[in-house]
């Protein structure tokens, strides 16, 4: 559904759109060229400070350097996808016509090469956005994953809202408005005196659990966690996808070591990873 259809289904009124957040598209590492600008890029962003503080401005850093690169480097996949059709076309008709030079062939096969790459790059993109994760890639065409998508898209979207007093809202900022003022109430700070856990039996653990829970965390066990993540998962309040840490581990782990180690000598989560910008 386009912001036109939206607004025609709303009654006309405005439909506020805010800034589209940065998502990490998991098609991007599909590109020859990624894993090697990733790595120089993560090198070039360099800073002082708390080591959470650090790793979160790399990824910032990344942010930007993904965008541009993106604009410059994929470009609109539907162009290239008709270009490409439209060359093999030709080829096609060429060899029919009279036959293709050896060259001429090499060069046949080498579109078709990209055209394959280009439509698993539109599979992915499709895909993620889907959220769909019982088909493999390689598997479906594109237009499935976009009916998906667009559903999913569609039953986010609140039209109507009733309130706690039963009033009925189906303007978009009195819907906005109820929202925040809802969830605002919802994690106030409650009034008076807190909850209380009381009679309840901790069973105590050996001191070999105790001193193996408070051990430093092992580069071993941080890549088992990563690589234990769904690859398939919405991206983070970053905008990043698991996908690229597994990816780029050999990149980024000696920098999310080092959180970890920071973590576990202070004991302090720092800010920075809690509420990324």
């Amino acid at each position: 559904m386009d912001i036109e259809s939206l607004a025609d289904s709303l009654g006309n009124q405005p439909v506020q759109v805010g800034p589209t957040p940065f998502r990490f598209e998991n098609m991007w590492l599909q590109h020859p060229n990624f894993k090697e600008s990733f790595g120089s890029w993560w090198r070039e962003s360099q800073g002082d400070g708390w080591e959470g503080h650090k790793f979160m401005r790399k990824l910032q850093f990344l942010k930007a350097k993904l965008k541009e690169w993106n604009k410059n480097s994929s470009g609109d996949l539907i162009e290239r996808k008709k270009s490409i059709l439209l060359d093999i076309a030709n080829f096609d008709s060429m060899e029919q016509e009279g036959g293709l030079s050896p060259e001429l062939l090499i060069h046949r096969a080498l579109r078709k090469g990209e055209l394959e790459e280009l439509i698993l790059r539109e599979e992915i993109h499709w895909r993620q956005k889907a959220r769909v994760k019982w088909v493999k890639e390689g598997d479906c065409n594109s237009k499935f994953f976009h009916k998906v998508s667009n559903g999913r898209r569609n039953r986010k979207f609140i039209k109507v809202l009733e309130n706690e007093r039963g009033l009925v809202l189906d303007y978009s900022e009195s819907i906005k408005e109820e929202i925040l003022r809802y969830f605002e109430k919802l994690y106030a700070s409650p009034s008076g005196e807190s909850w209380r856990v009381e009679r309840v039996d901790w069973s105590p653990i050996s001191r070999e659990s105790a001193s193996r829970l408070e051990s430093p965390f092992t580069e071993e066990e941080i890549s088992k966690a990563i690589f234990q993540m769904d690859r398939e998962k919405a991206p983070g309040p970053d905008g990043f996808t698991i996908a690229v840490f597994q990816d780029c581990w050999d990149v980024i782990k000696e920098d999310l070591v080092r959180v970890f180690d920071e973590f576990h000598r202070s004991r302090i989560i720092n800010q920075a990873l809690m509420h990324p910008s």
